[in-house]
Formats: structure tokens, C-alpha cells, sequence
């Protein structure tokens, strides 16, 4: 009689599986966790800006003012489209049967809607963090994103939100290149950015963005800090001391979707990223607190995003959800930001 091995019973045996999803994708926003979010309203993004115009000079005891005296500050109108953004996914009416029905398998598969909404709105902070950082205000198919800070919204030249920096020299942001030529990041070259950011707007940055390979040359140029432990009578050992790198009170944050050889330098308090509110009250409105954690794998840093899931027309047994965000980057201070270019990350 052949032995009773689990082999023979296998095929007649329920498939169970572990609780918890492996996901598989990366889906880190590290950017867009540094931006503050701002509620919108209006047909596009639109905002008053003030330049110099306004003099001063000494005069003579109780001279009158001349009419060459007279000077104002100009104030300029900035306007940006909003960007539109979405992610669809479907249902048919026999995947919810068949896994709602079967023993044995997660609660989160059961919860399908629940899931597939879930990627939908990673995916969808994804594609934003992506933007914000090189977003040019259309997408390949010419329809409105964002205007990132690689986009146009920190450059030196050209327009942006409508205003020409070559009429309005403050509206530039601070570009250092070495005309496409790699050079070696050094602390020199972060301090000129650094000064050339303080001499046109009289400000300090807060952040600095680049990419893991451009933070790893960063941190190169210093020696580990460390320290020694002992209380006097054990043999000295050591133990490593901060573990991330500032400039100044500024952190050096990675970030994978960044461009190559640049250092983008924020200051955040005059960064923020608008939402246009969804009035509607027929659809369901959800908090975009997807969970994605850093690329450290650090806590998880809920969004400060608020998306709109709306129910499609069913097609056939299946259903169909999108859910969508309608948002824009606004700069309102170019010159307190930087792009330090042509880093060599070899």
C-alpha cells in the first residue's frame, strides 16, 4: 500500500495566503511631503505680484518734492490653468462575486473596490510629486499639468504665470550651470548658490532636493561625525554619529524623480501647491492619506491632498470608478529659489 503523503491530498485542499499585500511599486513622494497645500478657487490659478519701482533719495531742508519724486511699486496679475489629473480603474460584477465568495483568501482582496482605489491614488501622488519637480504646464499629449520647479516656475529667463522675467528681472530664480559641463559638487559651489539666492532675495533656503546619486556625492565630501562612549573604565568603542546631512538648517533630501545633476533649492514658505475644492456633493470625496512612506522607510506621512472618487457609467457587468484632482504649483517667489546644475554623479 503506497504511504499517504500530502502530494495525494494537495490537489483537493483549499489555497490559502499570508496576510498583507508585498507591493511591488515604488510610490514615494518625497517633494511633494515638503510642499504646503492651499485651497483654490476661480477658473485658474491667479495671484497679485508686487515688483520695485518705488525710490528714495535725501533732500534738501525743506525742499518740495519734484515731480520726478513721484514712484509707486507696480503690482502684476500672475495666472497659471489649472492642471488636471486622474486615474481610472474597473470592477465587473463577477470578480466581486467570485472573491467576496472565496474561503480563505485576504480581507483586503474582498475589499476590491477598496484596494484598486487605493493604487489609483498612489499612483496618482506619484504622477504629481513627478510634476512638481518637472512638470512644464502639458503633458506629451499637450493636456495641463503642472508647471514644475524644473518646468519653468524657477528659471532664469522666459515666462512664467504669465509675467516675463525679462521685463520684471525679479521674477528670475537663480540658475547655476557650467554650460552642460559635469563638475564636481564641493562646498564652494553650494556656497555661491547659496549667496547668489541671498543677494536677490535677501533669503535663505529651507530644503534642498536632488537626486540619491547627487545626496550620495553630497555627503562624500564630509567624514563621518563620531563620537566616543565610555565611562572611563571600559575600552573606548565607537558609534556612528548623524546619519543625514544638512546645508545649514537646510536638509538634502533624495528624491528618484528629480532630474540628473541638478540641486533643486526651496525656500517653502513662499512654495505652496493650490487645490481647486470639488463642489459637488453627488461624489464621494476622500482624503488622499494613501500611507507612502519615504524612500528611508520612514512612518507613514499622510497627503494633505483631498481627491473626488466618482462612480462612471456601468459598461456591461463591469464598474467604473475614476478618481480625479484638479491642482496647480505656485511659485511666488522665484529669486528666494535655486537650480544648482551640471553636478557630476559618477
Amino acid at each position: 500500500m503506497a504511504a499517504e503523503l500530502l502530494t495525494n491530498l494537495a490537489g483537493a485542499l483549499s489555497q490559502t495566503f499570508a496576510t498583507g499585500f508585498a507591493r511591488q511599486y515604488a510610490r514615494t513622494t518625497e517633494t511633494l511631503k515638503l510642499i504646503p497645500v492651499s485651497r483654490g478657487n476661480g477658473k485658474n490659478l491667479s495671484w497679485d505680484v508686487e515688483f520695485s519701482g518705488a525710490t528714495a533719495a535725501a533732500h534738501a531742508d525743506g525742499a518740495a518734492v519734484g515731480a520726478g519724486e513721484l514712484s509707486y511699486d507696480p503690482m502684476v496679475g500672475a495666472t497659471i490653468p489649472w492642471g488636471l489629473y486622474r486615474s481610472a480603474f474597473s470592477v465587473s460584477d463577477t470578480e466581486i462575486d467570485a472573491a467576496s465568495s472565496t474561503i480563505g483568501v485576504e480581507d483586503a482582496v474582498m475589499d476590491i473596490f477598496g484596494e484598486r482605489m487605493e493604487g489609483a491614488f498612489t499612483k496618482l501622488a506619484q504622477l504629481i510629486n513627478q510634476d512638481v519637480i518637472l512638470g512644464t504646464g502639458t503633458d506629451g499629449s499637450g493636456n495641463p499639468n503642472i508647471i514644475g520647479l524644473l518646468g519653468g516656475s524657477t528659471d532664469a529667463s522666459g515666462t512664467y504665470a504669465g509675467i516675463s522675467r525679462g521685463t520684471y528681472t525679479e521674477w528670475k530664480g537663480n540658475v547655476l550651470a557650467n554650460g552642460g559641463v559635469a563638475r564636481a559638487i564641493t562646498t564652494d559651489l553650494m556656497d555661491q548658490m547659496e549667496a547668489n539666492i541671498y543677494t536677490s532675495s535677501r533669503l535663505k533656503p529651507n530644503a534642498i532636493v536632488c537626486t540619491p546619486a547627487t545626496r550620495r556625492k553630497y555627503k562624500g565630501l564630509f567624514e563621518q561625525s563620531r563620537r566616543v562612549v565610555t565611562d572611563g573604565r571600559a575600552p573606548l568603542t565607537y558609534s556612528g554619529g548623524t546619519s543625514e546631512f544638512d546645508y545649514g538648517t537646510a536638509p538634502v533630501v533624495r528624491d528618484a524623480d528629480c532630474a540628473a545633476g541638478k540641486m533643486l533649492w526651496l525656500n517653502t514658505g513662499y512654495l505652496d501647491l493650490v487645490q481647486l475644492p470639488h463642489r459637488s456633493m453627488a461624489n464621494y470625496i476622500r482624503q488622499m492619506d494613501m500611507a507612502l512612506k519615504s524612500s528611508d522607510g520612514g512612518t507613514s506621512t499622510p497627503l494633505p491632498l483631498v481627491a473626488v472618487v466618482t462612480p462612471l457609467p456601468k459598461v456591461g457587468d463591469a464598474v467604473l470608478m475614476q478618481v480625479s484632482i484638479k491642482l496647480q504649483l505656485r511659485v511666488r517667489r522665484a529669486n528666494a529659489f535655486g537650480q544648482l546644475n551640471d553636478i557630476d554623479e559618477s
